[in-house]
């Protein structure tokens, strides 16, 4: 589940932080890079769970026998402040670029990963300028687009770890582990939102099907909804054209998606899941120069991002105020970033959460209150921990 999947990587970090300043057998320059990896990555798991649960056990040594293994809940902002903030700055000082990585290091994170990854953490935090501060390390780095939208998804070599990349889970493929097994090596997105039973894909799920209210949200002559979403009419995938029937809402989701001559079956994909790309960045730096009252220069990173899927017209983001400014942006946070993992952390952070019960409750869903802005803690922890306290609400 959510709440615990993120511990064994959390061990995992605390772990090599422990032991790998002691580690005399390995060069300085990989017992730096190894200490920089964990706190990175330990960085990112406790910035999901802050975001999903808020209040959350901190914990950063491994537990030795006699150790306390009833934690209670650490306040969110000591979290922030006292390790996802300095874990990220350590990492940027003790990490490689991207370019100093070799082949065979290729995928590993990197001072942009973690530059990347400060900055949405200001961004979340309402610390502007510090955001536009990691932003420029990530520009300094030569970060760029891609020439086409397309090829930052995808199962072949040229998909993965592009110069838009600044960090992604990187996946094996071909490998023999079950749908229900922990170690699996493969990318399941393509056989989780696939059509059903369509035979397009290994799997096959058609799970995550997109809404008619998300589809109208395209301006026309955007190329990305060609890549996005399965819907009929749309170019045919892999030879095969798309009918409306295929799902119960008359689309589906492609832009993961990896045919059959590429991945054959359900657990063979080798796809990676991007975490954080450029076209990201250039979105957190129009919000936070809006935010800041720059509203006209929010314009150019804003632009660069519409420019690529062929929105062209500058003229229909110049001359807005503020607050339509914002809008402007997160509708092409919405757009741009679909299916990526980015909409709800997006929505929960403007106006204390609010903008997410507005939107939830423009389609629809009358019942969500504040309570759901955080998730319940699963009722199993809480037995078997008496000093967890539940999300208020539940």
């Amino acid at each position: 589940d959510i709440w615990r999947g993120p511990n064994p990587g959390i061990l995992y970090c605390n772990t090599v932080l422990k032991n790998a300043p002691n580690m005399n057998n390995v060069s300085a320059a990989i017992r730096e890079r190894s200490i920089g990896e964990a706190k990175f990555l330990r960085a990112h798991y406790y910035f999901i769970l802050v975001q999903l649960f808020g209040d959350v056990p901190l914990l950063v040594d491994p537990l030795e026998p006699g150790d306390d293994i009833y934690p209670s809940r650490t306040d969110k902002n000591i979290v922030y402040n006292d390790l996802i903030i300095p874990d990220l700055k350590d990492a940027i000082d003790l990490l490689p670029t991207r370019d100093e990585y070799g082949m065979e290091d290729l995928g590993r994170a990197s001072k942009g990963s973690a530059a990347g990854m400060l900055a949405k953490v200001y961004l979340t935090l309402g610390k502007y300028d510090e955001c536009l501060k990691m932003i420029q390390i990530v520009e300094d780095l030569g970060y760029k687009l891609n020439p086409d939208y397309s090829d930052c998804f995808g199962g072949q070599a040229q998909h993965k770890n592009t110069v838009e990349s600044l960090f992604e889970v990187q996946y094996f493929g071909l490998t023999k582990a079950g749908f229900w097994d922990d170690d699996n090596q493969a990318n399941w997105l393509s056989t989780y939102m696939g059509p059903r039973n369509s035979g397009w894909v290994g799997g096959g799920y058609g799970w995550n099907q997109p809404t008619q209210e998300f589809v109208d949200q395209y301006e026309e002559g955007d190329v990305r909804k060609e890549k996005t979403i399965l819907y009929e009419g749309c170019p045919p995938f892999d030879g095969k054209k798309y009918k409306k029937s295929m799902s119960n809402t008359g689309y589906n989701v492609r832009k993961f998606l990896v045919p059959l001559s590429v991945s054959p079956d359900y657990n063979t994909n080798s796809a990676s899941i991007v975490v954080l790309r450029y076209a990201d960045v250039l979105l957190m730096k129009a919000e936070a120069l809006n935010e800041l009252g720059r509203t006209e220069e929010a314009v150019e990173p804003l632009y660069e991002v519409r420019k690529r899927a062929k929105l062209t017209d500058k003229s229909t983001i110049v001359g807005l105020s503020q607050t339509e400014m914002r809008e402007k942006i997160l509708k092409e946070r919405r757009i741009e970033l679909a299916f990526e993992g980015h909409r709800w952390f997006d929505m929960i952070r403007i106006d204390e959460g609010q903008y997410a019960l507005d939107f939830l409750h423009s389609i629809g869903k009358v019942n969500a209150s504040r309570k759901h802005l955080l998730l319940p803690i699963p009722q199993k922890d809480i037995d078997a921990n008496t000093n967890l306290k539940q999300n208020p609400g539940y």
